[in-house]
């Protein structure tokens, strides 16, 4: 079946172009700080996650009523739960999530997992043996009313092989009868369940399955290419009575339109039409949404370097965690949105290398606040008077190393700028810029710092400056014969600034110093530009 697309706001924005425009812009709520990535989970007026305590490295079911978070009174988990929220047969919320006997890793799935039901009003957990096998692994489960659905592993793919054959099924709890085995589809792994009435989704993080409680064949709402060209999964259902709500996250690009997808995705379920909504910000990929159509979701730090494919950890900083967050209203609204805030900078917007003069080095951005629509940009706060400070440390963005002591300060302006003039850095080094108050940081960027150069000809003679000072060091004039050839290596003198020589013959010259770290912190390179010797 193919799949139709649409971007863009609805057809009401459309017609009331002039309300949309004037309707004032809501702000996203964080709700809490996230140390690691995690399944969300909304019903009835709650939110579900996993929160991670660095201490203990395990993870405890947090739930948010009334505004309140608290975590739940049961056993700490390994691994975050896959939790699910839902009606029971009596209507109260209860959470649904599995506990494994053996905890996932790198190679290897979590095992011996059964389900399990915490119930929010009785604040009590209780293990679902309706659905629980002795010998097979139960992941993903989700409960509306009197029926259950979940995956179990296919024990068949453990013998000789990794991987991973998840199977869907259902059980009616007031029902005598086993738990019944769903069509399986293609072998591959679940990230996510919904169910609703009889209705139950599969998503796998290619494919996204629509299935029937009541048996037959499922039907394919979306799937996404995997190899060549990235990877771009599928993750996070949810249902109501007339549509899907997942995301899509990661890179690839194939020229495919249904590649290009990415971000908070809308699938009608009778038509199949999907419609997508860019986040404008980094998704981490988690999203819940309730049944009065409150849509929350995980948004991520900037990611460190341009290559990065945030993959997890990305969440791990202590200056810059993941975030929970509500939005205000829907992505899908026709309304006006104000994004968490965000610290552009330093350097060029999307670029983790940033060339400057060591003489002078200034980083600078912006902190503001993104107003979207829809997919549309049409805005940004300011946030003026925040207090920032730089982080620095010496060496390759590609190194891990800790940042030296907290850096120099500011205070962004009224259009909420900012600049920092840097201590002097060695040839190469990392910088970040944090709002401590707000808890975000900027993505690094690795600074090369170098030398300014000048050159300068009259007659046959050519004469520079370099600063700063590079003592004892010497630098190349080169000349442009069909390319650049190297034709006199010259002393700097006057403490390393200056440097002169005459011309052999005519041509276009310029200078070239090179960095070396074994010189030390003050070799720098650079390169002048050019300059014309005449007949």
């Amino acid at each position: 079946m193919s799949i139709a697309t649409r971007y863009g706001l609805p057809a009401l924005c459309t017609v009331l172009a002039a309300a949309c425009a004037a309707a004032p812009a809501a702000a996203d709520t964080v709700v809490a700080e996230l140390a690691r990535d995690t399944p969300i989970a909304a019903y009835g007026g709650a939110v579900a996650w996993s929160a991670f305590d660095p201490a203990s490295g395990r993870y405890a079911l947090a739930i948010r009523q009334g505004g309140e978070v608290a975590p739940a009174p049961i056993p700490t988990a390994a691994d975050a739960f896959d939790v699910s929220l839902g009606p029971d047969a009596r209507g109260r919320v209860v959470a649904l999530y599995t506990r494994c006997r053996t905890a996932s890793t790198a190679m290897e799935p979590a095992r011996g997992c059964d389900v399990y039901r915490y119930a929010l009003r009785e604040r009590r957990e209780h293990r679902l043996s309706a659905v629980s096998s002795p010998s097979q692994d139960e992941r993903w489960p989700v409960q509306w009313r009197d029926r259950v659905a979940f995956v179990r592993r296919d024990p068949r793919s453990r013998r000789g092989t990794r991987r991973i054959c998840d199977v869907p099924y259902v059980k009616t709890l007031s029902s005598p009868r086993p738990s019944r085995g769903l069509d399986r589809g293609l072998c591959s792994g679940t990230v996510g369940m919904a169910i609703r009435g009889t209705t139950i989704v599969q998503v796998t993080s290619t494919r996204v399955r629509l299935l029937s409680a009541r048996g037959g064949v499922g039907r394919r709402l979306a799937y996404a290419a995997s190899g060549e060209g990235g990877y771009s999964p599928f993750v996070s259902p949810n249902l109501s009575s007339r549509a899907l709500w997942l995301t899509r996250t990661g890179e690839r690009e194939t020229g495919q339109p249904q590649d290009d997808l990415r971000g908070f995705l809308r699938i009608d379920l009778r038509s199949g039409l999907l419609t997508a909504v860019r986040a404008n910000l980094n998704l981490a990929g988690r999203v819940a949404r309730d049944e009065r159509g409150a849509f929350w979701y995980v948004q991520a730090p900037e990611p460190p370097r341009d290559d990065d494919t945030g993959e997890p950890p990305f969440c791990v900083s202590d200056v810059d965690p993941c975030r929970l967050v509500r939005a205000s209203p829907s992505p899908f609204s026709a309304r006006r949105r104000v994004l968490p805030a965000r610290l552009s900078g330093p350097g060029p917007a999307g670029r983790s290398h940033l060339n400057l003069f060591a003489a002078d080095p200034v980083l600078t951005g912006q902190l503001t606040r993104t107003i979207v629509r829809g997919n549309a940009i049409v805005g940004r706060r300011p946030l003026a008077n925040v207090r920032l400070v730089a982080r620095l440390r010496t060496g390759s963005i590609l190194e891990p190393a800790p940042f030296t002591a907290p850096g120099p300060t500011t205070t962004t302006d009224a259009s909420g700028r900012w600049s920092f003039a840097l201590p002097q850095p060695p040839p190469v080094s990392v910088a970040s810029v944090v709002a401590p108050r707000l808890r975000i940081a900027s993505r690094l960027v690795e600074i090369e710092a170098r030398s300014r150069i000048t050159l300068s000809a009259s007659g046959r003679s050519l004469s520079g400056t370099v600063a700063p000072a590079q003592p004892g060091r010497s630098i190349d004039i080169q000349r442009h014969d069909r390319e650049w050839v190297t034709v006199a290596t010259v002393a700097l003198v006057a403490g390393g600034t200056a440097f002169s020589l005459v011309a052999d013959r005519p041509g276009d010259y310029r200078a070239q110093l090179y960095s070396t770290l074994a010189v030390g912190p003050l070799s720098y390179g650079g390169q002048s530009d050019e300059a014309t010797v005449g007949p």
